[in-house]
């Protein structure tokens, strides 16, 4: 599909951040364009996305901006999560290590116990991961791992993130 004609270079410097990198909330587009003034930011995506080039879905206190017909619901849900750090460090750790407990979770990560019980909660609730329950214990699964690994791959540029340089490297190693 063939970037829109807009009329403003603001507006073309915002469509094509939003389409580079999906799933960005205001802040976050106003310093990828260094510093955009934020009323004149907020202007322009309201006008993006009237215009049907831009849509936005909320999550929690964050509105999200995507391309307009480009990235489906479940696409949105996963990206919205993989652009929350926790999140994002949660599910590269399930994918790599498909059915772990709930302990081990807890260990992996140098964060209070009602911190990764809340990304977790958030993650099942949203159906990014499934739990589990083994006797007493808990395991969690990502149920849908490739559609995840693939918005993963496909957006990797976009995280500047060493933890998913690292999985995909691993992942590519493992699933050749």
């Amino acid at each position: 599909m063939d970037e829109p004609v807009l009329e403003l270079e603001t507006a073309r410097r915002i469509y094509r951040c939003i389409n580079k990198n999906p799933g960005l909330h205001l802040r976050k587009i106003q310093r990828q364009l260094d510093n955009i003034p934020t009323g004149t930011l907020q202007y322009q995506l309201t006008r993006l996305e009237k215009d049907n080039l831009i849509s936005s879905k909320a999550d929690g206190r964050y509105k999200r901006y995507y391309t307009a017909g480009k990235i489906g619901s479940a696409g949105k849900i996963i990206l919205s999560a993989l652009r929350k750090d926790v999140q994002r460090r949660i599910i590269l750790y399930l994918l790599l290590n498909p059915g772990v407990k709930h302990k081990d979770i807890l260990n992996q990560f140098d964060l209070s116990p009602s911190t990764i019980s809340f990304h977790l909660k958030n993650l099942t609730k949203s159906g990014i991961t499934t739990q589990r329950k083994i006797g007493r214990e808990v395991e969690y699964l990502v149920p849908n791992e490739n559609e995840v690994v693939k918005i993963i791959m496909d957006h990797k540029p976009t995280f500047l993130d060493k933890l998913v340089d690292e999985f995909t490297k691993v992942w590519e190693e493992l699933h050749p």
